[in-house]
């Protein structure tokens, strides 16, 4: 039988532009899709993880730096947690190295209930979670 491992994440950064050579949305685009290409993939057996970038509207070319977010979500069979999470690392990591990564969160889980969620705030706290009914509990815990 096969072991699923699900992943939801979100990683926003922001792209300097030190050369002062974007003049146009599209421009930036490019810039982006360049270095997006370059990024690891998040696998499965079946099907890599989806990975979207999400650019704003809004483009003000008298501005350096610019902010983007970059979605991730896929259902990856034949991995665990541990093999997932090192591949999101991996992937934030390289994102890191072209980027400014400004926040992060994921949410990754398997068929038998063990959940990892990550928030990258100030107390960086990792909570692993057994059951949705734990995850409340211990959410409730923290007074959030």
């Amino acid at each position: 039988m096969s072991k699923w491992t699900h992943i939801l994440a979100i990683i926003t950064a922001v792209y300097t532009d030190h050369d002062n050579t974007i003049k146009s949305r599209g421009k930036l685009i490019n810039v982006l899709n360049n270095n997006f290409k370059k990024l690891p993939i998040i696998s499965g057996s079946e099907q890599n993880a989806t990975v979207s970038l999400n650019i704003n509207d809004y483009f003000n070319p008298d501005r350096y730096d610019y902010s983007f977010s970059i979605s991730i979500y896929g259902s990856l069979r034949d991995r665990s947690i541990k093999e997932t999470l090192k591949e999101y690392n991996n992937f934030l990591q390289k994102v890191d190295s072209f980027f400014t990564v400004t926040d992060h969160m994921y949410k990754i889980d398997n068929d038998h209930f063990k959940t990892l969620i990550y928030t990258s705030s100030k107390k960086k706290k990792k909570i692993i979670i057994d059951s949705e009914d734990k995850m409340f509990k211990r959410l409730d815990e923290m007074k959030i």
